[in-house]
C-alpha cells in the first residue's frame, strides 16, 4: 500500500500474465489509502470509491501494449479521485 496520493510504477507481472494466458484485464482503481493510510493499522471514516474499467483483451497484443494501456487507464481515473 501506499499513502493516499503517492504513485510508483505498476507492475507488468499482471499485464504478462494475462497476454501469456489470453484473458482480458480489468483495470480498477480505488481511494481506499485516503480512509486506511499505509504502514498503518488505523483506519479513518470516509467514502471509499471504486471505479471499474471494461475488459481489455489481450489476445494478439503485447506486455507492452496492455501495461500501457492500463496504467494510462489507471492514471487518468487516479488524477480526478
Amino acid at each position: 500500500r501506499l499513502n493516499y496520493g503517492e504513485r510508483k510504477k505498476f507492475s507488468k507481472t499482471g499485464a504478462y500474465l494475462a497476454v501469456e494466458s489470453e484473458v482480458p484485464v480489468i483495470p480498477i482503481v480505488h481511494n481506499a489509502g485516503a480512509c486506511w493510510p499505509a504502514k498503518g493499522l488505523l483506519k479513518h471514516s470516509g467514502i471509499i470509491r471504486v471505479e471499474i474499467g471494461s475488459p481489455l483483451e489481450t489476445k494478439n497484443k503485447s506486455v507492452q501494449e496492455v501495461y500501457d494501456y492500463t496504467s494510462k487507464w489507471m492514471d487518468e481515473r487516479l488524477d480526478k479521485q
